[in-house]
């Protein structure tokens, strides 16, 4: 039964069906239940004075007298942190059957639904800052001479990893000539309204184009609504969400090692080569790397993701600043500076740190990007923010690796004659041992006999939380090996002896073992100290 049959058989038991919720989900929920015949009774909110949803009324719950038990039915057309106490406030009046739509239902299934009615709603409801320009009629004749079609289609750029989908897309289109021009609408959802101005990175939307596609910007936003109004005709959808999930041949390229992660993506002006030197002599860099450790403040104070579940996530995904003090040490022996990246962070470095702040000091979206660009390599936590120098063909070394497989976790662009990875270790307390390698490979992939989370990656972690399985990150000693290591390949002078070899074919051969059976891995290279220190991980 399709996610829409059990939506409207649940419709059908009821004589009357009540949306919680008359927010953005509320007006795409009422689009689908009116698209199959289904008008609700009413919407109800928690607070608020909105009166009516598309002529249906708007009621704040409590002044409202539901019809309860086996008469009523209700669909939560809202946000799902805030599920928990709306569901227990309907129990407490009765209702106890209750259809729960999820920001994941909304994004994926109903707007693929709906996405050749939302999709252009959603793009010309944005407000342009320039509704018409001199040279518009000009440049839409020019594509539409080339191209006999614009396919419009929205792109998930939520996170910044969502920047992988544009990367390995825009080098399939030029490999794959087509007439049809590839027209995308971001979708970032950092809150329940969608808002170009608000995307994880500006100035980086700015620079997703290339012959034959182009991610809609604010920018450009003005021509593009002016393009709909006037040759709407030469517009098509087809499948509005066709890159919200990762495709198997983008992680088996990567898995594969096929994927050419030595191609520079973007390309900066004059203007901004300028701009970028002067923020170079700000921060006093020349040479320098790039640092990130992962804490709690992106996803709780720029996606506003504040939901229980998330802290265990977090208990096993985040790491400490400080753990780069030695590291940053042995860099400024060498005269090569630590920046330390991210767009807010909840821990400033210390004062006596050799770490550059630059978070805390004049962060910007432009600044982002361009220090990935001239940095030799970067180093973090596994997250989104390891796509942004891989579009500049820089080398990343990811620290405290959690997960191992695209089971679990979307893959980075990578290989492992460039990048590197160490592992947190991880410790199961009623073993009363660490894990070995092929042991945390099965859990991820086989170890999934209760859903607690929609995240993959979070249900993982949740697990292994549950089952007392616990993180041990990367010491700082750790971390300055696997950097020594990625300075001696950078110059040229790594060498791995048999030991190493010995070590690498081993760990080769366990992933050999599940890519038979169509799981894809991370193509980094695991640090040769770490390895050599950790021989038991391969048993």
């Amino acid at each position: 039964m399709s996610y829409f049959d059990e939506l409207l058989n649940f419709c059908s038991k009821y004589k009357k069906v009540y949306c919680y919720g008359a927010g953005e989900y509320g007006e795409k929920v009422l689009q689908v239940l009116k698209r199959n015949g289904i008008s609700p009774e009413g919407f109800l909110i928690s607070e608020g004075e909105k009166k009516e949803l598309d002529g249906i009324p708007v009621e704040v719950f409590g002044s409202f007298d539901l019809v309860k038990n086996s008469e009523c039915g209700v669909i939560l057309s809202l946000h799902e942190r805030y599920h928990e106490n709306i569901i227990h406030k309907l129990n407490q009046a009765g209702i106890k059957d209750i259809f729960a739509v999820t920001s994941e239902d909304v994004n994926k299934k109903i707007s693929r639904e709906l996405s050749d009615i939302t999709l252009l709603q959603d793009l010309m409801s944005e407000e342009a800052d320039v509704e018409f320009e001199e040279d518009y009629v000009e440049r839409a004749e020019n594509i539409l001479k080339k191209y006999s079609t614009i396919e419009l289609q929205y792109i998930f750029l939520r996170q910044m990893g969502g920047v992988c989908f544009w990367m390995y897309y825009s080098q399939q289109r030029k490999q794959q000539p087509s007439d049809k021009y590839y027209l995308y609408f971001p979708i970032a959802y950092h809150t329940e309204n969608n808002n170009l101005r608000n995307m994880p990175n500006n100035f980086l939307m700015t620079k997703l184009k290339g012959e034959g596609i182009e991610v809609i910007t604010f920018e450009t936003l003005g021509f593009w609504q002016f393009f709909v109004k006037n040759y709407k005709e030469r517009m098509h959808i087809n499948n509005g969400h066709s890159l919200l999930s990762m495709s198997d041949e983008f992680n088996q390229a990567v898995s594969e090692g096929k994927l050419d992660v030595n191609q520079v993506f973007i390309q900066f002006n004059e203007s901004e080569i300028n701009r970028g030197k002067e923020l170079l002599k700000m921060l006093g860099v020349s040479d320098y790397i790039c640092i990130a450790n992962r804490d709690s403040a992106y996803r709780r104070d720029i996606m506003e993701f504040t939901y229980g579940p998330l802290d265990v996530i977090d208990m096993y995904r985040n790491s400490d600043i400080d753990n780069f003090d030695l590291t940053a040490d042995y860099l400024d022996k060498l005269n090569i500076s630590a920046v330390r990246m991210g767009a807010v962070a909840e821990k400033r470095v210390k004062s006596d740190s050799k770490i550059i702040d630059y978070v805390f000091k004049m962060r910007s979206d432009f600044a982002d990007v361009y220090l990935f660009s001239q940095c030799r390599f970067f180093i973090s936590d596994s997250s989104g923010i390891q796509v942004i120098p891989k579009l500049f063909a820089k080398p990343v070394i990811s620290i405290n690796n959690a997960v191992f497989t695209t089971k679990v976790d979307i893959i980075l662009p990578s290989n492992e004659n460039y990048d590197l990875m160490i592992l947190q270790k991880y410790w199961d307390t009623g073993r009363g041992r660490y894990l070995t390698i092929r042991e945390l490979i099965e859990m991820e992939i086989n170890g999934e006999e209760e859903k607690l989370d929609d995240c993959r990656p979070a249900n993982t972690l949740m697990l292994y939380h549950k089952k007392g399985i616990l993180p041990v990150k990367n010491t700082p000693e750790e971390i300055l090996d696997v950097v020594k290591e990625m300075l001696l390949r950078l110059n040229g002078e790594m060498e791995y002896d048999d030991l190493d070899l010995q070590l690498k074919n081993k760990y080769d051969l366990i992933k050999s073992e599940y890519i038979k059976k169509g799981q894809y891995f991370f193509n980094m290279r695991i640090g040769r100290d770490f390895l050599r220190q950790n021989q038991w991980l391969l048993d």
